[in-house]
Protein backbone atom coordinates (compact mmCIF):
# COMPACT_ATOMS: atom_id res chain seq x y z
CA UNK A 1 0.00 0.00 0.00
CA UNK A 2 2.74 2.49 0.88
CA UNK A 3 4.49 1.84 -2.43
CA UNK A 4 1.37 2.55 -4.46
CA UNK A 5 0.84 5.73 -2.41
CA UNK A 6 4.23 6.99 -3.60
CA UNK A 7 3.13 6.68 -7.21
CA UNK A 8 0.52 8.87 -8.89
CA UNK A 9 -3.05 7.55 -9.04
CA UNK A 10 -2.61 6.42 -12.67
CA UNK A 11 0.24 4.10 -11.63
CA UNK A 12 -1.82 1.96 -9.29
CA UNK A 13 -3.21 -0.61 -11.78
CA UNK A 14 -1.69 -4.08 -11.79
CA UNK A 15 -0.15 -3.66 -15.24
CA UNK A 16 2.05 -0.90 -13.84
CA UNK A 17 3.16 -3.26 -11.09
CA UNK A 18 4.01 -5.90 -13.68
CA UNK A 19 5.97 -3.37 -15.73
CA UNK A 20 7.90 -1.90 -12.80
CA UNK A 21 8.64 -5.30 -11.29
CA UNK A 22 9.75 -6.71 -14.63
CA UNK A 23 11.99 -3.70 -15.21
CA UNK A 24 13.47 -4.02 -11.72
CA UNK A 25 14.19 -7.73 -12.19
CA UNK A 26 15.68 -7.11 -15.65
CA UNK A 27 17.93 -4.30 -14.38
CA UNK A 28 19.02 -6.35 -11.40
CA UNK A 29 19.89 -9.29 -13.63
CA UNK A 30 21.68 -7.10 -16.18
CA UNK A 31 23.75 -5.49 -13.43
CA UNK A 32 24.65 -8.63 -11.48
CA UNK A 33 24.90 -11.50 -13.97
CA UNK A 34 27.98 -10.34 -15.91
CA UNK A 35 29.98 -9.44 -12.81
CA UNK A 36 29.06 -12.17 -10.32
CA UNK A 37 28.80 -15.31 -12.39
CA UNK A 38 27.45 -18.68 -11.38
CA UNK A 39 28.79 -19.23 -7.89
CA UNK A 40 27.26 -16.23 -6.12
CA UNK A 41 23.72 -17.47 -5.70
CA UNK A 42 23.68 -16.69 -1.96
CA UNK A 43 24.71 -13.10 -2.64
CA UNK A 44 22.00 -12.32 -5.20
CA UNK A 45 19.01 -14.19 -3.73
CA UNK A 46 18.25 -11.51 -1.08
CA UNK A 47 18.16 -8.81 -3.76
CA UNK A 48 15.64 -10.76 -5.83
CA UNK A 49 13.65 -11.48 -2.69
CA UNK A 50 13.54 -7.75 -1.91
CA UNK A 51 12.13 -6.96 -5.37
CA UNK A 52 9.46 -9.66 -4.94
CA UNK A 53 8.43 -8.41 -1.50
CA UNK A 54 8.25 -4.80 -2.71
CA UNK A 55 6.06 -5.91 -5.62
CA UNK A 56 3.72 -7.73 -3.24
CA UNK A 57 3.65 -4.74 -0.88
CA UNK A 58 2.76 -2.37 -3.68
CA UNK A 59 0.32 -4.44 -5.73
CA UNK A 60 -0.57 -7.56 -3.75
CA UNK A 61 -0.31 -11.20 -4.74
CA UNK A 62 -1.53 -10.44 -8.24
CA UNK A 63 1.93 -8.97 -8.99
CA UNK A 64 3.94 -10.52 -6.15
CA UNK A 65 3.49 -14.19 -7.09
CA UNK A 66 4.43 -13.72 -10.78
CA UNK A 67 7.43 -11.71 -9.58
CA UNK A 68 8.52 -14.68 -7.45
CA UNK A 69 8.20 -17.04 -10.41
CA UNK A 70 10.08 -14.68 -12.74
CA UNK A 71 12.84 -14.14 -10.17
CA UNK A 72 13.20 -17.90 -9.72
CA UNK A 73 13.57 -18.38 -13.45
CA UNK A 74 16.11 -15.56 -13.71
CA UNK A 75 18.11 -17.00 -10.83
CA UNK A 76 18.14 -20.40 -12.53
CA UNK A 77 19.08 -19.00 -15.92
CA UNK A 78 21.84 -16.60 -14.88
CA UNK A 79 23.26 -17.75 -11.54
CA UNK A 80 22.91 -21.56 -11.36
CA UNK A 81 25.13 -23.78 -13.50
CA UNK A 82 24.63 -24.65 -16.32
CA UNK A 83 24.06 -21.03 -17.23
CA UNK A 84 21.46 -19.94 -19.79
CA UNK A 85 19.47 -23.15 -19.41
CA UNK A 86 16.60 -24.13 -17.15
CA UNK A 87 18.56 -26.94 -15.56
CA UNK A 88 20.41 -27.59 -12.33
CA UNK A 89 23.64 -29.59 -12.12
CA UNK A 90 23.98 -29.94 -8.38
CA UNK A 91 21.19 -30.92 -5.99
CA UNK A 92 22.13 -28.18 -3.50
CA UNK A 93 21.47 -25.54 -6.16
CA UNK A 94 18.06 -27.08 -6.85
CA UNK A 95 17.28 -27.07 -3.13
CA UNK A 96 18.40 -23.43 -2.90
CA UNK A 97 16.04 -22.50 -5.74
CA UNK A 98 13.15 -24.38 -4.13
CA UNK A 99 13.82 -22.71 -0.78
CA UNK A 100 13.89 -19.33 -2.52
CA UNK A 101 10.62 -20.12 -4.26
CA UNK A 102 8.98 -21.18 -0.97
CA UNK A 103 10.29 -18.28 1.12
CA UNK A 104 9.61 -15.63 -1.51
CA UNK A 105 6.14 -17.01 -2.22
CA UNK A 106 5.22 -17.15 1.46
CA UNK A 107 6.73 -13.73 2.10
CA UNK A 108 4.92 -12.16 -0.85
CA UNK A 109 1.63 -13.69 0.28
CA UNK A 110 2.08 -12.46 3.85
CA UNK A 111 3.05 -8.97 2.73
CA UNK A 112 0.03 -8.87 0.42
CA UNK A 113 -2.25 -9.97 3.29
CA UNK A 114 -0.80 -7.24 5.47
CA UNK A 115 -1.39 -4.72 2.68
CA UNK A 116 -5.02 -5.83 2.37
CA UNK A 117 -5.55 -5.63 6.14
CA UNK A 118 -4.09 -2.12 6.26
CA UNK A 119 -6.41 -1.02 3.45
CA UNK A 120 -9.44 -2.54 5.21
CA UNK A 121 -8.47 -0.88 8.49
CA UNK A 122 -8.16 2.51 6.79
CA UNK A 123 -11.66 2.04 5.33
CA UNK A 124 -13.03 1.06 8.75
CA UNK A 125 -11.45 4.13 10.34
CA UNK A 126 -12.96 6.40 7.69
CA UNK A 127 -16.36 4.81 8.25
CA UNK A 128 -16.05 5.21 12.02
CA UNK A 129 -15.13 8.89 11.62
CA UNK A 130 -18.21 9.48 9.46
CA UNK A 131 -20.44 7.67 11.96
CA UNK A 132 -18.95 9.68 14.83
CA UNK A 133 -19.64 12.92 12.99
CA UNK A 134 -23.21 11.81 12.20
CA UNK A 135 -23.77 10.87 15.83
CA UNK A 136 -22.48 14.23 17.03
CA UNK A 137 -24.71 16.13 14.64
CA UNK A 138 -27.74 14.04 15.57
CA UNK A 139 -27.06 14.69 19.26
CA UNK A 140 -26.79 18.44 18.66
CA UNK A 141 -30.10 18.34 16.74
CA UNK A 142 -31.79 16.56 19.64
CA UNK A 143 -30.50 19.08 22.16
CA UNK A 144 -31.44 22.20 20.20
CA UNK A 145 -33.17 24.90 22.29
CA UNK A 146 -36.19 25.09 19.98
CA UNK A 147 -38.89 22.60 20.98
CA UNK A 148 -40.14 20.38 18.23
CA UNK A 149 -43.78 20.02 17.54
CA UNK A 150 -45.69 17.46 15.57
CA UNK A 151 -46.31 19.98 12.81
CA UNK A 152 -42.63 20.99 12.51
CA UNK A 153 -40.25 18.02 12.60
CA UNK A 154 -36.50 18.70 12.85
CA UNK A 155 -34.76 19.50 9.57
CA UNK A 156 -32.30 16.86 8.36
CA UNK A 157 -30.25 19.52 6.53
CA UNK A 158 -27.33 19.55 9.02
CA UNK A 159 -26.85 15.81 8.41
CA UNK A 160 -27.00 15.96 4.61
CA UNK A 161 -23.30 16.82 3.94
CA UNK A 162 -22.12 13.94 6.15
CA UNK A 163 -24.54 11.43 4.63
CA UNK A 164 -23.62 12.55 1.12
CA UNK A 165 -19.91 12.20 1.92
CA UNK A 166 -20.42 8.71 3.31
CA UNK A 167 -22.14 7.72 0.06
CA UNK A 168 -19.35 9.22 -2.01
CA UNK A 169 -21.49 12.04 -3.42
CA UNK A 170 -21.37 15.78 -3.09
CA UNK A 171 -23.65 17.44 -0.58
CA UNK A 172 -27.23 18.04 -1.67
CA UNK A 173 -28.85 21.22 -0.52
CA UNK A 174 -30.51 24.49 -1.42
Amino acid sequence: MWLSRLLPRSFSPAWVGYALTGAALALLTAALAPSLGERHLAAVVPLYLLVCLLAAAGWGTRVGVPAVLAASLLLDLFFVPPLNRLAVDEPRDGVALLVFLAVAGAGASLVALLRRDVMHEAARQAEAAILLELSGRATRLRRSPTPWTASAPPSPEPLMPVVARSCGRTAIGP
